[in-house]
């Protein structure tokens, strides 16, 4: 979720005096990725109610087709708040995905050892037969030498 980062460095430059096309395009870029965000913890197997609430709200505030109109001090104090929470949302997702692949990571670990058990087990099992035959065979040819020598 990295493209929320993207959304939230376009909300801090909502900050800046800029144009009023260049608000429009913010409006888009944000409520774009603020609303694909939700989507995406929609789908995810680990959907969390709030961060799919609180991107809920942002896109409903930037929304291009319906937008609110409110004076510059408000802008900025939203600007602020959504590129904060857009960056946690990015932040907190991703550590999310990584403690997953960690879990998953060491079962895949954990089987692996497992194999690796059973493994040195029969091949432990292989080495005393072997050596044990060794032993056997190298007692017979001895007394079949010890034998013919006389």
């Amino acid at each position: 979720m990295k493209y929320l980062l993207f959304g939230s460095g376009a909300a801090f430059l909502g900050i800046l005096p800029l144009p009023i096309d260049a608000y429009h395009l913010i409006r888009w870029i944000v409520a774009g990725t603020a609303a694909f965000g939700c989507y995406e913890i929609f789908q995810s197997k680990t959907a969390d109610k709030n961060k799919m609430v609180l991107l809920g709200i942002i896109t409903l505030i930037y929304n291009p087709l319906f937008p609110f109109y409110l004076n510059r001090g408000l802008w900025i104090i939203f600007d602020v708040i959504a590129g904060v929470c857009l960056i946690y949302i990015s932040l907190n997702f991703k550590s999310q995905d990584n403690t997953e692949n960690q879990f998953q990571s060491e079962q895949v670990i954990e089987a692996i050892e497992e194999k690796i058990k059973i493994v040195e087990k029969k091949s432990d099992n292989f080495i005393k037969q072997t050596l044990i035959s060794s032993v056997v065979l190298l007692i017979f040819i001895s007394i079949i030498s010890f034998v013919m020598k006389k």
